[in-house]
């Protein structure tokens, strides 16, 4: 029976691709908020949640009877939109999305005191496609040896 040698060359470092993996997640992270912030808003338009308005809280928004306690008439009976401070204040900062508190505890149906919120889920993570271009640049920069 004959011998074979067979040689194997690894061409990639897997160390070097561990130690940039954070920096690239923070970045592809901060290159996202916008997109993220712009995917939330669809979802509150396209009420994902699938949770509608009791017929207390239309009642209320018609009479304007804001939980902030500032008299706000709405005929709107979109969810999360009452106000539209939620809404048009979610924006891309270098954390990622910059969201009103309030609009945490909608999206994980937290209540607090007298307001009950039902779990609305609304806020998605959604990739820049610059955030991903780099990503893609820097994965195969670093798998190099």
């Amino acid at each position: 029976a004959s011998s074979m040698k067979v040689k194997v060359s690894i061409n990639y470092n897997p160390a070097k691709l561990v130690k940039a993996l954070p920096e690239m997640i923070q970045n592809l992270i901060e290159s996202s908020g916008n997109s993220t912030a712009d995917q939330s808003r669809k979802n509150i338009d396209k009420q994902i949640h699938n949770k509608p308005l009791t017929q207390m809280t239309i009642k209320s928004r018609n009479e304007g009877n804001h939980p902030s306690g500032k008299k706000i008439r709405t005929n709107s009976v979109i969810p999360l939109k009452w106000s539209k401070n939620l809404y048009n204040g979610m924006k891309g900062t270098k954390k990622g999305l910059s969201i009103a508190d309030y609009g945490v505890l909608h999206n994980e149906g937290i209540s607090t005191g007298k307001i009950k919120r039902p779990e609305r889920k609304f806020i998605e993570f959604k990739e820049s496609e610059k955030g991903i271009k780099k990503f893609r640049q820097d994965l195969q920069k670093n798998l190099r040896k």
